[in-house]
């Protein structure tokens, strides 16, 4: 091991010491749960902004919305890049951030404590993301995206949690009652700081640590060998590897504009004044 790695691998252990340290402080010293969840976020949110490119922006409570017209419902955390539209009406009465699915880059759900009803709440808010227009988009030189089926990267991250075994119970149930649900709509990742990470395969036939050979694409398996190393770091090398590919995308967002004022206008466009 270079000397180089080995001071990442401690960096990530440090920062991980530091999101438990500080969600726990957050905990100690805010009464209302609302207002410590929302102290978590931020802890998270200033972890993604320190260290993803500078290209991506890090949303905090924002929705999704399809070319469609679909939204999702909020979202603790979007990362979208410097390629795609951001509407931020919070200066309006009640508004709101929104950011196109199309191109986004990861989506983070946030928790203080995981157990079976948050696990759920969190699985149908990620189903409830609308779908992208196409998971084959044009690119500039005809670029392959890699996985682009499987945007954005979807984290549910938790400071504290149930047991391992039961959340990986409950993860298997929701699925089985809810088969239905494609797996592009499901988490690729939920890490619970301090104790362990499931991962959601992507690829064919990938052996892990835990000797467990993820023969079908959705497979899950658990990490509890260095799980915030590893759940930290693949976090942002996706983010990144995704933001790279933005860049070679031709997604036509023009396509929404006659969308746009057909609802403005749903008997018609109006009469110009001669």
């Amino acid at each position: 091991m270079s000397k180089f790695h080995l001071t990442l691998y401690r960096y990530f252990e440090d920062v991980a010491a530091r999101l438990k340290h500080q969600a726990s402080q957050a905990g100690n010293a805010l009464t209302n749960s609302a207002d410590v969840g929302s102290e978590r976020e931020d802890i998270y949110r200033d972890f993604l902004v320190n260290h993803v490119p500078v290209a991506c922006d890090v949303i905090r409570g924002g929705f999704l919305y399809g070319m469609n017209g679909e939204q999702s419902g909020q979202l603790d955390l979007l990362v979208t890049s410097d390629t795609t539209p951001r509407f931020d009406l919070r200066g309006q009465k009640n508004g709101k951030q929104f950011a196109p699915v199309d191109g986004c880059l990861a989506v983070i759900s946030v928790k203080s404590k995981l157990n079976t009803r948050e696990l759920e709440k969190a699985l149908l808010e990620f189903s409830r993301i609308p779908a992208k227009a196409t998971d084959r988009p044009k690119t500039v030189y005809r670029t392959v995206i890699h996985d682009y089926a499987d945007w954005p990267f979807k984290v549910l991250y938790a400071s504290d949690s149930i047991s391992l075994g039961a959340i990986k119970k409950a993860l298997m149930k929701f699925y089985e009652d809810n088969p239905n649900i494609p797996l592009s709509s499901r988490p690729n990742l939920i890490h619970v700081v301090g104790q362990w990470a499931i991962f959601r395969s992507t690829e064919l036939a990938e052996l892990y640590s835990d000797g467990k050979v993820v023969s079908e694409k959705g497979d899950w398996y658990a990490e509890q060998i260095q799980p915030d190393v590893l759940a930290l770091a693949t976090v942002l090398h996706r983010i990144q590897e995704n933001a790279a590919g933005a860049r070679y995308l031709q997604i036509d967002f023009g396509s929404m504009i006659n969308d746009v004022l057909d609802a403005g206008h749903p008997n018609g466009p109006p009469q110009s004044k001669n």
